[in-house]
């Protein structure tokens, strides 16, 4: 397994953090490994670049389309159509 500075470089050049990634961040972050000073520098500008918009977080993704399904859904509903009618 890669380290947590590795994992995250990784995802800054990407723009993209994965679940899969996420969780492994998490599971190094709560193991016994070692963590040096660059993995908590590392951790705070990722925190920095998702939170300006240039690292998107699958997780968010996923939250955001299935409300948009729900919204579509429950509008669909209101007006009385089904979604195979829309």
């Amino acid at each position: 397994m890669l380290s947590i500075y590795e994992l995250i470089c990784e995802t800054l050049e990407a723009g993209w953090l994965s679940l899969k990634t996420e969780q492994q961040i998490r599971e190094l972050f709560d193991s016994d490994a070692v963590l040096y000073k660059r993995d908590f520098q590392i951790i705070v500008e990722l925190q920095r670049a998702v939170d300006n918009g240039d690292v998107k977080r699958e997780a968010i993704e996923i939250h955001r389309v299935s409300q948009a399904i729900k919204n579509q859904m429950l509008g669909d509903k209101r007006s009385g159509t089904s979604a195979s009618e829309a």
